[in-house]
């Protein structure tokens, strides 16, 4: 299996995109693969914009998307 890990901030504009083509690169020469998108921390909508990712494997039971979500540390006043 090939995984490619995207690490992510703030990209809500972006990261439809950014899946749509790296899931269109990756069916060109393999079925097996999956795709990690690690959210550090952001503070738009960028999680929200994934959750809505249509990519999904052919079974729909196992997606090719995953999404790891982080909490950035809020700095002390």
């Amino acid at each position: 299996m090939l995984s490619i890990v995207i690490p992510i901030y703030n990209e809500e504009k972006l990261i439809a995109e950014l899946v749509k083509r790296t899931h269109a690169a990756l069916t060109t020469f393999t079925s097996n693969f999956e795709i990690i998108v690690v959210d550090d921390g952001s503070e738009d909508d960028s999680l929200k914009h994934l959750h809505a990712s249509p990519v999904q494997s052919p079974e729909k039971s196992s997606p090719y998307l995953e999404i790891l979500a982080t909490k950035r540390p809020t700095q002390p006043d």
